[in-house]
């Protein structure tokens, strides 16, 4: 009996035929980077069910602007501050989307807090699916979601949002090559590409053969900062690149959260580099687009430059490449091997060094030569 009623308030035994389900709502919540890896299967539930209406539900205003390039596809985005929202407020928030009756609910990966399965529960779709991680499950409350899909740790992010769709009935057997099948990409209007074109004609980029992009910090949430390489050392990579490779120039990027960082970049770097700032993030893909090379910390940014098919440098230290190595572009990691590294995985804890002198050495230890030689390597391929 107390089974039953448990199945019940999960919403189990209150499951109708498939083929009817018509009112999705997708919780991307994560970042700018993830949301991205997630738009190969938007495609995919956009081919699967035509008749469908979407909703999205964010949190940051990037994935806002990217999000509401798909309307009228996607009915709506629905943008909520939940950073800065109390927890009673939420809620209320939550259910007063209970109201649109949503059929389905789709849970992004990575979603590992258990935040984001109350949200779930609280909207009340009929059908809620999510993943069940390996770590720290039970405390995640994955059975406030009735329809789970396994983390494997075996498949990068692409793969596991993809899984994400065979609880619909949309099995997709794994291809050959994965990267090929469900590629990146973003949707850069001709306003967008205009807008780089003119950006490079007025700050003179155009004078130089080509452009290195640079992206040297991400979102300081949850201590992610401690994955990124220092400001010295970008300094003195983008000196030798200027060396190396006099006919280029070099564009550092980033929000907000970079601005300090990418000032103490310019004030420190003998060649000049130029940052990019104040730009809308499409704008900003669309820039990127214009760089032969982008070379960045594990970040958005990154997974934006291989979403416009920029070739990437990706300087990891603690998270794991596999989970999220720049996908279906040419790229290089650069990573130093350490029995300890990578140690991240996903979920709400903030990211700790687990090293007993906790001094994150699988990302200091990484130096100059390693990058250049990484950035000089690539650049060779691309050239041939």
């Amino acid at each position: 009996m107390l089974a039953a009623k448990l199945l019940l308030l999960t919403g189990v035994l209150l499951l109708g035929d498939l083929d009817s389900m018509r009112k999705f709502i997708l919780f991307l919540l994560p970042g700018l980077g993830d949301v991205i890896m997630f738009l190969p299967t938007l495609r995919e539930l956009f081919k699967a069910f035509p008749e469908a209406t979407f909703d999205c539900l964010v949190m940051f205003h990037s994935t806002e602007q990217i999000l509401k390039q798909f309307q009228p596809r996607i009915r709506r985005v629905i943008y909520a501050d939940f950073m800065n929202m109390s927890k009673i407020s939420a809620g209320f928030f939550a259910l007063s989307l209970r109201k649109n009756e949503y059929d389905v609910s789709i849970t992004s990966y990575p979603a590992n807090r258990p935040e984001y399965n109350i949200l779930s529960f609280l909207v009340g779709a009929k059908i809620r699916i999510a993943h069940k991680y390996k770590h720290l499950s039970f405390v995640n409350l994955p059975f406030l979601n009735n329809r789970l899909v396994e983390q494997t740790e075996q498949e990068h992010n692409v793969e596991e949002n993809i899984k994400l769709l065979k609880p619909l009935g949309v099995d997709i057997p794994k291809p050959e090559h994965p990267a090929e099948e469900f590629p990146l990409f973003l949707p850069l209007s001709d306003e967008h590409l205009q807008f780089a074109e003119d950006y490079v004609k007025e700050k003179g980029l155009d004078n130089y053969q080509f452009l290195i992009g640079i992206h040297a910090f991400c979102s300081p949430f949850k201590n992610q900062d401690k994955r990124c390489w220092s400001a010295n050392n970008f300094s003195r990579l983008i000196d030798k690149l200027g060396e190396e490779y006099p006919e280029s120039r070099v564009l550092l990027f980033g929000g907000p959260q970079d601005e300090e960082v990418n000032e103490r970049i310019y004030n420190t770097a003998s060649h000049n580099p130029l940052i990019v700032k104040n730009l809308g993030i499409l704008q900003v893909a669309a820039l990127i687009k214009k760089c032969r090379i982008f070379i960045s910390n594990d970040s958005g940014l990154m997974h934006t430059a291989a979403a416009v098919q920029v070739p990437i440098v990706g300087i990891f230290g603690p998270t794991n490449p596999v989970f999220v190595h720049p996908w279906g572009v040419k790229h290089r990691i650069v990573r130093q091997d350490l029995p300890c590294s990578p140690c991240f995985y996903y979920s709400q804890k903030p990211l700790t060094c687990r090293r007993e002198e906790r001094d994150f050495l699988c990302i200091k230890g990484i130096n100059i030569d390693m990058v250049f030689e990484a950035t000089r390597d690539l650049l060779c391929e691309i050239k041939a």
